[in-house]
């Protein structure tokens, strides 16, 4: 007889015999043969033969998992919920697979690459190779052609490769260095660039550029520090020396002075027209004075007007 929905075996009607009763073939042989399928239909201990419909287990729990390891019954799968399985071991979760998605709260250590797909739109590659992550889009949608010109790549020195375009609302970083050219079609400002200290050393190119200002009391020594302000407006609260900083070569410098009557004098490295000696600012009746200065790399060239 075949097994019960509960999976119980039952012997055939005919059992169980008599004691005292000869072994008659009308017996034996049906009973036999019903012992015989029954085993066959049975899951072999060295998997021969597999199962021919779904393989289920208990629900288990996240101490017991219903799915275990011979020597090791506390590892594996249960079920911890309505439609939420779990991979556990000693007792604790670590890995949820459910209507949320898969969630692990441990971390998990990604090796290889993936592809990620939806579909109609763009794939992406993900690869750690040598400890950088790599974003690679597709050329063309749902397939694995893809294009190198365009992916961003997390080094594992805290370096950002961008092939394409960045587009950000702020750029907010302690150090900017433009290596190569900076070109724009619009207008080109940084206020949208918050920097401790702002280098470019190719060429930058815009319809127009818009600097930073500066304002600030002085006296005494006072580096004027480009990546601060390119036009600074400077009130003079006692003598001061001035000397510039952090002027890219070719970038110029434009300073604006209040109550120059209490004296300003320059670093050795600003240089005046003709080889002369900086100019009288104080000579203005307004106590006021715009200074221009061009880094060449070696020297500031410098002009001034006392007003």
């Amino acid at each position: 007889m075949p097994r019960n929905g509960a999976g119980v075996y039952s012997l055939p009607p005919s059992n169980p015999v008599v004691p005292n009763t000869t072994i008659a073939t009308a017996w034996a042989n049906p009973t036999l043969s019903d012992i015989a399928q029954a085993l066959t239909d049975s899951l072999d201990r060295n998997g021969l033969g597999g199962m021919l419909s779904s393989f289920r287990i208990s629900d288990g729990t996240i101490a017991a998992p219903g799915l275990a390891f011979t020597n090791e019954l506390g590892l594996g799968l249960w079920r911890s919920g309505a439609g939420t399985m779990q991979f556990a071991g000693g007792g604790a979760n670590f890995f949820t697979v459910g209507p949320l998605g898969a969630i692990s709260p441990v971390k998990l250590e990604h090796r290889g690459y993936d592809t990620y797909m939806l579909t109609g739109q763009k794939n992406w590659r993900v690869q750690n190779t040598l400890g950088d992550l790599v974003f690679t889009p597709s050329a063309t949608a749902n397939a694995e052609d893809w294009d190198a010109a365009k992916k961003t790549v997390f080094k594992s020195d805290g370096n950002i490769d961008v092939s394409g375009t960045l587009n950000v609302g702020t750029l907010a970083v302690a150090n900017l260095t433009v290596v190569n050219n900076v070109a724009a079609g619009g207008d080109v400002s940084a206020n949208t660039v918050t920097a401790g200290n702002a280098v470019i050393t190719g060429q930058a190119s815009a319809k127009q550029f818009v600097p930073n200002t500066l304002s600030a009391n002085i006296s005494g020594a006072y580096n004027a520090n480009f990546a601060l302000g390119q036009s600074q407006v400077l009130t003079l609260t006692g003598p001061a020396t001035v000397t510039p900083i952090n002027v890219p070569v070719g970038s110029i410098l434009r300073i604006a002075l209040i109550a120059t009557n209490l004296g300003v004098t320059w670093a050795a490295s600003v240089k005046w027209a003709g080889g002369g000696s900086a100019p009288n600012l104080a000579a203005g009746t307004l106590r006021r004075a715009l200074v221009v200065l061009e880094w060449d790399g070696t020297y500031f060239l410098g002009s001034a007007g006392a007003y």
